[in-house]
């Protein structure tokens, strides 16, 4: 696990409550971690704040797996894909 992904896990754990320790890098974070929507957006706003990060509002919908959130991260920090 590289650690961009386990600090997205111990942030999501941290926010949630809940182990993202087991949830694959395609699993739907909502179903598999029983999520609301409120909790969804209080997750992807300490990401951005704590990874350096900024999500487009019209992509938020899609920020629902560990994969489009690594991803999204490494697009939107300084120095793009390689940071």
């Amino acid at each position: 696990m590289d650690p961009l992904e386990s600090r997205v896990r111990a942030i999501i754990a941290e926010v949630s409550g809940r182990d993202a320790g087991e949830a694959g890098l395609d699993d739907d974070l909502v179903a598999r971690l029983g999520l609301d929507s409120l909790e969804g957006l209080q997750i992807l706003a300490a990401l951005e704040k704590r990874l350096g990060a900024r999500f487009p509002d019209e992509r938020l919908g899609e920020l629902r797996t560990i994969h489009r959130i690594l991803e999204a991260a490494r697009s939107s920090r300084p120095g793009g894909e390689g940071s």
